[in-house]
Formats: structure tokens, sequence, C-alpha cells
């Protein structure tokens, strides 16, 4: 038995439903030519299988007793059940992204089992373009998301011939560290005296913001709250994943339509598709943005109503998308 980090036990302890504790990452892979879906996950299964040690890091899950401290130590299973932590999917059809985000909302928004090793991997496919999904999610008391990207880079290859790929629970990749270049001395000593340089800097850029805050009547601080609107609400259980996918010449001819650039007539139709709303009153950018917008398709307001970053929060009272530039 071994004792467990206090970090790993607060990731334990603050873990709610509505708060879950784990980390999750999703990839997709092209077939090579003449390769079919099925086939490269009937390969990739054959890689997973192939490797039947397990790293420690894979076998362990959070020891018994749980007190109202939390837990303080770990347990590690002798063998793995790879049938439920290795699953294969088919997606509904017609196989399209949201099919795909739709089953990966659904089994990230689960929690872990902690009488099991705390990690899941998911095989993918049913997409119809042919790609084949995998998703893996494991427990932030396990490893961090740095550390799972780091795994996962040296899961994969950038040559499309190499098939010398292992499961992420091999140990020789879990324990493999990239050789670093050694540095210098001169190289040492120029890295010391920059980071006393920015430490130094900090006391005049806080007194420098303090001046600003006393002084301009406009003043918006480094750090504040985004405004409450119908986008910005509490994160419950239920969790959902979307995407969408354009052509660019499409959002071009919505900018054209719209008499505007491409790069800012999305924010001009979110406000223009609310403007009927109560919202609109707080569907307005942070002031630390400092946006530049504008949506000919309203009138604009003369110059001199336009409003100091303090107001864009309540403003505009009536005009449902007013030019913010």
């Amino acid at each position: 038995m071994q004792y467990m980090p206090v970090t790993s036990s607060m990731f334990l302890l603050a873990e709610t439903r509505e708060q879950p504790m784990h980390v999750g990452g999703l990839q997709l892979f092209v077939p090579r030519e003449g390769q079919s879906a099925t086939e490269l996950v009937e390969e990739v299964i054959e890689a997973f299988s192939s490797c039947a040690e397990v790293h420690p890091l894979f076998r362990k899950r959070p020891a018994p007793p749980v007190t109202m401290l939390g837990n303080f130590a770990w347990a590690y299973d002798a063998e793995i059940d790879y049938d439920y932590h290795v699953r294969r999917t088919v997606l509904p059809r017609p196989g399209r992204i949201r099919e795909l985000l739709r089953y990966v909302s659904l089994s990230h928004g689960a929690l872990l089992d902690r009488y099991r090793p705390m990690w899941e991997l998911h095989i993918i496919e049913g997409l119809e373009d042919g790609r084949v999904a995998i998703y893996t999610k494991i427990h932030h008391s396990i490893v961090d998301g740095v550390s799972a990207l780091r795994l996962l880079q040296r899961m994969l290859s950038p040559d499309p011939d190499d098939r010398s790929g292992s499961a992420p629970w091999d140990p020789a990749l879990v324990g493999q560290k990239r050789p670093r270049p050694a540095t210098s001395l001169r190289e040492r000593l120029s890295g010391l005296a920059d980071t006393g340089l920015q430490i130094a800097g900090l006391g005049p850029a806080a007194v420098k913001v303090a001046l600003a805050g006393v002084r301009e009547p406009d003043f918006v601080p480094p750090v504040s709250r985004a405004p409450r609107t119908i986008l910005d609400v509490a994160i419950g259980s239920a969790r959902r994943f979307a995407a969408q996918q354009w052509e660019l010449g499409r959002l071009r001819a919505v900018a054209d339509a719209w008499t505007s650039h491409s790069t800012t007539s999305s924010w001009g139709c979110v406000r223009a598709h609310f403007g009927h709303t109560s919202s609109i009153r707080t569907l307005c950018p942070t002031p630390r943005w400092s946006p530049r917008f504008r949506c000919r398709c309203t009138p604009t307001r003369r110059k001199t109503e336009t409003p100091s970053p303090r107001s864009w929060s309540t403003w505009p009272p009536t005009s449902p998308t007013p030019n913010a530039g």
C-alpha cells in the first residue's frame, strides 16, 4: 500500500456529481490508403492486447477507508479488466461529428468508478467519413493534463508507416523521458537574470495599475468578471460537447450579406439574434477585450453617444444592435 499525496487526495475529496475531476482527450485517426475503419480498429485493439504488462499507474485505485479528510493511500489491482477499461463502440447512423460528440458527452459526464483503476479508453468507429476516434478518460488524481498529453505523444508517431505503437499503459512509455539538451553556464546565468528582471518589474507594474485606478475615471481592472448572460450559466452534471464546421466561403458570404468584415460578423449576428430579448442588455463583450465591432445592418449611434467601458455591461438601453466601435 502506497501513501497518497495530499494533492491527489484533494482531487478525490473535491469531486462531486456536478464537478467531476477527470481529464479526457479525443483523437481522430485516418486509415491508411486501402485500409478500412474496421481494419484500423482491429489493428489498434491487437496492439493494445499484445501489451500484457500494465504500469502501476494504470492499476492503482483509492484504498479504503475513506474519512472526512479524504483518502490516505493507494491500492493496486493485480490484474485489470480489459473489457471494462477498453471499450469498442460503433456510432449510430449517420455517424456525424454530432453523434460522436453526443457519445463523448455522455461518457465524459459520468464519474469514474473508484473501486476500479480510474481510467477508460473508448475506441469509436462508425464515422461517416471513415475515420476512427479514440476517447480516453483518466482521473486527475492519477495524472494531470500535461502528463497525459506527454504520454499521448509517446504513443503516437509522425511517421504514418510506423507500426511500433503500444498501449498507453505500457511501462516503457510511462517511464520514458525525452532527453534534454545540455545548457551552458552562460545560458543558465542568462535565464536567472531574465527571471530576476521579471520579478523586479512586478512592483512598478502594480504601482502603475494602482495609479491608473485612482486617476482615470474610466479605468477597468485587468481582471474583471464577465457579465452574466444566457450563455454564461453554471455548469451542472449534464454536459454536452458540440462542434460545427463551415466552409470559409460560407462565412464570407455571411459577411458580405451583413456588409461587415468576416472577423466581426459573427458577433454582430449573435447580437442581432438576441436583439429582441432582454438578454441583450448583458450580451456584450467584457471591457478587457477592447473590441472594435461594427455592424452596418442597423443605424449607428453618433460618436458622442459611445459609452465608456464602465457602461458596456448595461448599454444600450433601447437599440438592440448598436455600433460598439
